[in-house]
């Protein structure tokens, strides 16, 4: 009788040894562990996108497509070195397909690195020749290494293939102006004042561009949709200043 009161009171003690203790936190496996971090990531991107990336990458380093997210995430958090090195190991874990080479290609101009941009964006147009990303970035390198002629001849297909993108017509409108060739840059943009669908930076370069051709009250017109008229106005003389200074032999 004695020994099976022993056993009576050794089973609560066996049973609680047996249980896990409330405050162990349970063992997660890799994956659940990425789709812990994976749900932290705020919708549409945003501040707290990049440092999630960073540690989602660092789990899994062998995944091409979150070193491919990592890549957009660090180029829209300011920072072009490390992009550049996660698009360059989206490449070697996944392939060097059109898009990634031309994504290589815009990260290399940020970087300050003009000779891989220039090479990524010509393998991309081998790859696909007509990628609309590719043609503009190769158009923007030219225009960088002083080849306008080029440069234009690149910006005219890109147009061409894509005539609403409005990024490829502001790198054109852009290539005009460094050409010195303003009225051509204005008519390029001359939508952007009424355009719901144009950026910001479409409405600023056509305010350039007629600053550069002496017209600051319509330049300061444009800039007003976006800013207070003494913020524009203030602009439009750094505008006419720059417009002075390039004509300047």
């Amino acid at each position: 009788m004695r020994q099976i009161c022993r056993l009576l009171l050794l089973l609560p003690l066996l049973a609680a040894c047996a249980a896990p203790r409330a405050s162990e936190p349970p063992t997660l496996s890799a994956a659940a562990r990425l789709r812990l971090l994976e749900a932290q990531l705020p919708e549409a991107g945003g501040p707290g996108e990049y440092p999630v990336l960073r540690r989602l990458a660092e789990a899994a380093p062998e995944d091409a497509a979150l070193q491919d997210r990592l890549a957009r995430a660090a180029e829209r958090a300011g920072q072009p070195a490390e992009a550049l090195a996660a698009q360059e190991r989206a490449i070697a874990l996944g392939g060097s397909s059109a898009d990634r080479l031309a994504a290589r290609g815009r990260l290399a101009l940020l970087a300050g690195d003009l000779p891989l941009a220039r090479r990524s964006f010509e393998a991309a147009l081998l790859a696909e020749p007509g990628l609309v990303a590719a043609m503009s970035g190769l158009a923007v390198c030219h225009d960088l290494a002083g080849e306008p002629a080029e440069a234009q001849r690149w910006h005219q297909a890109a147009l061409l293939t894509a005539p609403a993108d409005w990024p490829v017509r502001v790198n054109y409108a852009m290539s005009r102006l460094l050409a010195a060739q303003p009225a051509e840059a204005a008519r390029l943009l001359a939508a952007a004042e009424q355009d719901p669908a144009a950026p910001r930076r479409a409405r600023h370069n056509l305010a350039l561009a007629l600053a550069a051709q002496n017209r600051p009250a319509l330049a300061e017109t444009v800039l007003s949709r976006d800013m207070a008229p003494p913020e524009a106005r203030a602009l439009v003389v750094a505008f006419t200043q720059w417009a002075a200074q390039r004509g300047r032999p």
